[in-house]
């Protein structure tokens, strides 16, 4: 009987260790991974000033403080759209943690593969209390309907790559593909099309996969997303136009809705380059190209460098200050 408590007490204390240990080792693998990130990430913002720091640029320091105000704001918006399909698929987060799990996840994409912030995300979600399957379509919804918003206001920018002619073709053939996307969406929210995709072999192993059977947004959620997306990417180009303008360009109403464009359209291109971190390299030379219609060598490249720091610095300060609201948040919550 004594030896039977003694085993029982043991036990209690090994479950104990057990439990303050979980803590600790989860706290350190969170601190290793974000030195890694922030040595990536100090390595890329190195590499892209050493393309530019050699010129002698004439640029007004206005127009980047003004370029730099807009993608802050711009990037700042993207969650709404994360935010509204959460929502959408009956599991609603505050805004404050929708906002903290997308800045946060967003770091993981200067690892080498880029597609860890998917991942991330989906994962910060169900830790907040969002079921496996909802965190799996919301972050699908999320991630597709946002490059299908920069896809189809890229078509803006096409003028400025006629000069490039695999380039116009290329984002004429991601418009196609964002409308059937939309479509397939739409056409997803009758129950016999979902039950017959199901049935298809390869389209019916994806679905499921992606927790789409019972996951689907209305015609009225799906365009309350993209077009909040797509405002997010408007402004988000206009800092774009204003480093332009920063550099001396004077942009026509026209052309400021071709820059706009041009931004969305390269952005999407870049994210869907796997394995490029952030989309670098492939964003910036789609940028150099349409950016060439509008001021002289090397100013194209100092404009996709100083865009690529814009957002960069946007998303350290949106993860800063959504840490910061979060932790503060939590402790209304549990005092």
């Amino acid at each position: 009987m004594e030896t039977s408590q003694n085993n029982t007490r043991w036990a209690t204390l090994d479950t104990a260790r057990e439990k303050m240990r979980q803590p600790v080792i989860r706290r350190l693998a969170q601190v290793i991974l974000i030195v890694v990130i922030v040595v990536f990430m100090v390595r890329y913002i190195q590499g892209q000033w050493d393309q530019i720091r050699d010129e002698q640029l004439d640029v007004s320091v206005t127009g980047l403080v003004a370029a730099q105000f807009f993608f802050l704001v711009g990037l700042t918006a993207l969650p709404v759209g994360s935010w509204l399909a959460l929502r959408a698929l009956g599991r609603p987060l505050s805004k404050i943690e929708v906002w903290h799990a997308f800045f946060l996840s967003m770091l993981a994409k200067y690892l080498p593969g880029s597609i860890w912030s998917l991942p991330g995300r989906s994962y910060l979600y169900t830790q907040r209390g969002v079921p496996a399957a909802q965190s799996v379509a919301s972050v699908f919804w999320e991630t597709a309907l946002m490059v299908s918003a920069a896809v189809l206001l890229g078509m803006l920018g096409l003028p400025t790559l006629t000069g490039y002619p695999y380039l116009p073709p290329v984002l004429l053939l991601l418009s196609l593909s964002a409308v059937v996307f939309i479509g397939g969406g739409l056409a997803l929210q009758a129950g016999r099309v979902r039950a017959m995709l199901l049935k298809v072999p390869v389209v019916g192993r994806v679905l499921r996969a992606l927790q789409l059977g019972d996951n689907v947004l209305t015609t009225r959620q799906l365009v309350q997303i993209v077009v909040s997306y797509v405002l997010s990417w408007l402004v988000i180009g206009c800092g774009l136009a204003t480093l332009a303008a920063a550099f001396g360009a004077h942009l026509s109403v026209f052309e400021w809705g071709q820059v706009v464009g041009l931004f969305a359209g390269a952005w999407a291109v870049g994210f869907l380059v796997i394995g490029a971190p952030g989309g670098i390299g492939i964003r910036d030379a789609v940028l150099i190209f349409g950016m060439g219609h509008f001021v002289a060598d090397p100013e194209p490249l100092a404009i996709a460098v100083l865009a690529r720091l814009a957002w960069t610095v946007s998303e350290i300060v949106g993860v800063l200050l959504a840490r910061l609201v979060f932790v503060r948040h939590n402790k209304r919550l549990h005092s």
